[in-house]
């Protein structure tokens, strides 16, 4: 029976659920449940009990060796490896990041259970401990080596408004924890009826004969694990007030047909362009003719309003030249063997360039679109800054309607590998050796002007890191630039319409509940849609199609406490995790009695 409990209470039971009630089994059921509540299946129900085997691995009263932990990292690798399979696509050398990121990624999975068990053997109630956990190792993962919030629990329940609506309180951990929560009372309420593990605590006074020392006597539970029904009340009164919260907040005037609208008609434009890292320049000249063919067409189907901004997605402005800027007491230019006058006059000669592609776009789209105001663009393009040296960013800029650029924004959560190399600005001469990827964060959110509707941009994976987007508007709100509006562009084509694409989606719906803000996504083959502030998805096209979504965001001006604390209240279950952590290593490095 693979030690789930003393073999001499074990032989003696026939009971179908110990068939997947085995630590050989049970972490690959848990996998599996977590994979079928997110893509691309996306079955929501899976997410309430995905948990549940590997709660059920943290019973006191299960041996667990050192093969059942491994055999929880493999799982949990696995799984990662299957939901981020689309990783692959971007680059051959991504196979080997692929599989390291899954190894990675898998012992969050043994390390739940590890610390849940060692907070229940000193009788600390799993439903306390085991939400408290996987929440904080979801907001470690969120950071560490620059964080990636894909797949957390609460994620699988982007179908249903009626639960996200908490996130404006706690973000996507809000509603893992709710779910967590309810998962750990049905592992419980198995628990007290699982033939095997029914009653058994200390006050049986039974153990393992394979065990030794500490490890053979089978600790007391926590008063309230061995009450199911005190547990299930607790989960249960938590899920009502989840979804009383929801239906207050979805009954609100700012989330229903009464809503103040903007005022704007926004053409978020998608193609399914292939992109590779190196292309011919003809190339790029085929993918911007087909996003001013595909735009032509948007700004004919919106009779009724005139499109006022036009969007492409993350660097698809791309022929001729990007965006040049002169930083104050800038040294730079001698690189390109040029003198601060020759440097000048190449910046001045480049950007009246990119001024006037802009505004040929602009007289283009209105005459395709029958109005006679020209409509503003936010393009996806590179900016180049000449300060003490030649900085290169992934950048979103503005042409407003009289085709001047007004403001641009740089990319500031930039993605490991892909767009640069950890450690190597330390010795900035290897880049003069090796053809690695240098771009420069940002240092600042932006917004831009449309009327009077602030606009801030984002772009790629920054809503697919959580506290990137909620901090933007915190930061921004603090300056007094609160944006009416988060627009995300992103090309998203290296993942060949993977799972990772519906991945991102998901994230930008939690938040654009988290920021109670309008959120526009323009991608590269998807995904390209319009959020609300309730992370109601009203407008959006399949990915790896040709198409437009018209948005005419209203203004959501709630507040919710995750836009004041981020992600700082999570930073307690943080702490609890290494509370656990530390018990469990003096555990482990004390002898035996």
């Amino acid at each position: 029976m693979d030690g789930l409990l003393p073999v001499s209470v074990a032989s003696g039971c026939g009971s179908g659920l110990l068939t997947w009630g085995t630590p050989r089994r049970l972490p690959w059921l848990g996998a599996l449940l977590l994979w079928m509540s997110t893509d691309p299946l996306g079955l929501w129900l899976a997410g309430w009990i995905a948990l549940v085997p590997w709660v059920m691995l943290t019973h006191p009263a299960v041996t667990l060796r050192r093969r059942d932990y491994c055999r929880l990292w493999l799982a949990g690798s696995v799984f990662w490896l299957l939901a981020l399979y689309g990783l692959c696509f971007a680059h051959p050398a991504m196979f080997l990041g692929w599989l390291t990121l899954g190894g990675y990624l898998g012992v969050y999975t043994a390390l739940f259970v590890g610390l849940v068990r060692v907070a229940r053997r000193h009788a600390i109630p799993a439903i306390m401990a085991a939400p408290s956990i996987w929440i904080g190792l979801e907001c470690i993962r969120s950071y560490a080596f620059t964080g990636l919030s894909v797949c957390q629990l609460g994620h699988s329940q982007v179908a249903l408004p009626v639960i996200l609506q908490v996130a404006d309180i706690g973000g996507s951990y809000a509603v893992g924890f709710v779910v967590a929560s309810v998962a750990t009372a049905l592992a419980i309420w198995i628990e007290t009826r699982h033939p095997l593990l029914r009653g058994r605590d200390a006050g049986d006074n039974e153990m393992d004969p394979k065990a030794s020392g500490r490890q053979r006597e089978v600790p007391k539970l926590a008063t309230i694990d061995r009450r199911p029904l005190v547990t299930s009340a607790l989960a249960g009164s938590l899920l009502l007030a989840t979804l009383a919260y929801g239906l207050w907040r979805l009954g609100q005037i700012p989330a229903g047909s009464e809503a103040q609208s903007l005022g704007i008609a926004i053409a978020l434009i998608q193609r399914n362009e292939r992109t590779e890292y190196i292309m011919p320049s003809e190339r790029y000249s085929q993918i911007f003719m087909a996003y001013v063919r595909g735009s032509q067409v948007a700004m004919t189907d919106s009779p009724e309003q005139s499109i006022d901004l036009v969007v492409w997605p993350e660097s698809m402005f791309a022929v001729g030249t990007p965006w040049m800027v002169l930083a104050e007491n800038a040294t730079s230019g001698e690189e390109l063997g040029l003198t601060p006058p020759q440097r000048d006059g190449l910046i001045a000669e480049r950007n009246e360039a990119f001024r006037q592609q802009a505004a040929s776009l602009q007289r283009q789209l209105a005459i395709a679109g029958d109005q006679a105001e020209l409509p503003a663009l936010l393009l996806g393009c590179g900016v180049v800054s000449f300060a003490e040296r030649m900085h290169s960013y992934s950048g979103a800029v503005w042409v407003d309607r009289a085709s001047q650029v007004t403001q641009w924004y740089g990319k500031r959560h930039l993605v490991m590998f892909g767009e640069y190399i950890p450690l190597l600005e330390w010795v900035p001469a290897l880049f003069d050796y090796l053809p690695a990827p240098r771009t420069t964060p940002g240092t600042e959110f932006r917004t831009m002007q449309l009327g009077t509707v602030r606009i801030a941009p984002n772009i790629c994976f920054e809503t697919a890191v959580e506290h990137a987007t909620i901090n933007q508007v915190r930061q921004l709100t603090a300056a007094g630039q609160a944006p009416d509006v988060i627009v995300n562009l992103t090309n998203d084509a290296w993942f060949n319409g993977s799972a990772v694409l519906d991945h991102h989606r998901r994230c930008s719906i939690m938040a654009a509940v988290g920021t109670r803000r309008p959120l526009l996504m323009a991608s590269n083959t998807g995904p390209t849609c319009w959020i609300d502030g309730c992370g109601r998805v009203i407008g959006e096209i399949d990915k790896q199609t040709d198409g437009h979504v018209i948005a005419r965001p209203t203004r959501d001006n709630r507040w919710g406490p995750y836009q004041w604390w981020s992600d700082r209240p999570i930073g307690l279950l943080v702490g609890f995790v290494v509370f656990c952590s530390g018990i469990g290593w003096r555990q482990r490095n004390t002898p035996p009695a």
